[in-house]
């Protein structure tokens, strides 16, 4: 089979036996006899590897196959080894890489692409919209079109799109997996608990079949959420255990993929520049300013796995220390702990926490007289509620929290505007809801660990160049 066979039919052995095309793709390498089939290979092996969760070996390979497409101007190969680069960047967080491509990705890969940008970025409407504007979509798209209406609560599309794709035979397992998760997670969005576990337990049974660890992952997060938010801490155990035992071990991975990263990108550049008689020097600056950037990335991704697990860990912890206390104490003990460990319910702790997903949204965050009490109105809650769950949540006070939420608003704006480059600090600061200068860059180098001016200059010359 061709690549374009292997990528657009949907139920081929790439998403059903990814393993099996990953044999192939390594015996079509040894044997391939010019630089294009060697590409094409190489790239085979990259999807395969890319679906069976391997993601770091999937990097590797595609990085190969971008460097042979480039070296012989292969649009059609530079085109699809971009667009696999593009889901690997994504897929960590890595928009500054991911971005370089789209705006000459025309394709429909592009389109596709462009939309899951718009998704990351939290502008749902965006990658709705842009995703409707296609003449017909590829079950990817539909996947992503469907993740964005539960986002923006139109939870009737969603179910009427995936229904209609769980119905559809002729996805693979790879496709049915991701199925099983969104219906599963579109049936904990509307508390039907019971569908959300055969649902997350139809995922995690078909993630197993392919072996991929991310969809595994995946399908054992959401079991321990949903067996936490019922109270059944047997039940969450076993899957925060099986969860964490993944994690480690890609976290292993995120380090490894920032790496080859690193290097690809080098290449690029190398390719290029080689005729440029200041090519050691500009690789010089590249290497140090795309460095100090993956430097950022790589601790932001790592602090947001840290949160989900302190998340996860402060509630555990908080009902053992509970139970092991009724343990000991007589009947009637056991009921007023019980009784003081349900002053805010899971369910409001959980409604809590949905609201606050949704302020992050709004970039309400951005008024200058935003408050405590203002946002606890908002979310229909008291402050003492409010703060308690961000407190435990978040891992952080609320002024800390705002003040973050603020920080991360206006690097977006840095990273994706160029505009905001040739802005003075003060606008900046302004710009965010921060009341003075000096606030704004004790905020920033608290959050990045450098001031305004040196971020704004290390991208304004890696620009240039």
């Amino acid at each position: 089979m061709s690549l374009d066979s292997y990528l657009s039919n949907y139920n081929s052995t790439l998403y059903n036996n990814p393993a099996e095309v990953i044999s192939n793709a390594e015996f079509l390498i040894r044997s391939a006899d010019n630089k294009k089939k060697i590409a094409e290979a190489y790239l085979l092996l990259a999807f395969a590897n890319f679906y069976a969760g391997k993601n770091d070996i999937a990097l590797e390979n595609v990085a190969i196959a971008n460097t042979e497409a480039l070296n012989s101007s292969d649009d059609y190969l530079i085109d699809i080894s971009e667009f696999l680069l593009q889901r690997i960047y994504q897929r960590y967080n890595l928009y500054d890489f991911s971005e370089q491509y789209i705006a000459k990705n025309h394709s429909n890969y592009g389109i596709t692409i462009k939309s899951t940008q718009y998704f990351n970025q939290g502008n749902f409407e965006k990658c709705i919209s842009t995703l409707l504007q296609k003449s017909k979509l590829t079950v990817e798209d539909n996947l992503t079109l469907s993740k964005a209406y539960l986002k923006q609560h139109q939870y009737q599309k969603a179910f009427n799109l995936l229904q209609s794709l769980e119905k559809d035979s002729s996805f693979g397992i790879y496709f049915k997996t991701r199925i099983e998760l969104f219906l599963g997670e579109y049936y904990f969005d509307i508390r039907d608990t019971n569908n959300a576990v055969n649902h997350y337990k139809n995922a995690l049974e078909f993630a197993k079949k392919i072996n991929n660890p991310y969809l595994i992952a995946d399908a054992y997060y959401n079991l321990g959420s949903l067996y936490l938010g019922k109270h059944s801490i047997d039940e969450f155990n076993i899957y925060r255990e099986k969860y964490d035992s993944i994690l480690s071990k890609n976290i292993l991975i995120n380090q490894k993929i920032n790496n080859e990263v690193f290097h690809h990108q080098l290449k690029v550049i190398q390719l290029n520049q080689e005729k440029d008689e200041n090519l050691y020097k500009t690789i010089i600056i590249i290497s140090i300013t795309s460095f100090l950037l993956l430097l950022s990335i790589y601790i932001f991704i790592l602090n947001k796995k840290k949160e989900k697990l302190t998340l996860i860990s402060t509630i555990v912890k908080t009902i053992q220390d509970s139970r092991n206390e009724n343990i000991i104490e007589e009947n009637e003990n056991i009921v007023k702990s019980l009784q003081k460990t349900d002053l805010l319910s899971k369910d409001k702790e959980y409604a809590i926490l949905q609201k606050l997903d949704s302020f992050e949204k709004t970039n309400k965050f951005l008024f200058k007289n935003v408050s405590l009490g203002l946002i606890a109105s908002q979310l229909d809650t008291n402050t003492k509620y409010l703060s308690d769950v961000i407190n435990r949540h978040k891992k952080k006070n609320f002024n800390t929290y705002i003040n973050e939420l603020r920080i991360k608003y206006i690097l977006n704006k840095l990273t994706t505007d160029s505009n905001y480059l040739n802005y003075k600090i003060s606008y900046l600061a302004e710009e965010c809801g921060f009341s003075s200068h000096s606030s704004f860059v004790s905020a920033f180098k608290s959050y990045t660990g450098t001031t305004p001016t040196v971020f704004i200059n290390a991208i304004t010359q890696t620009n240039k160049i």
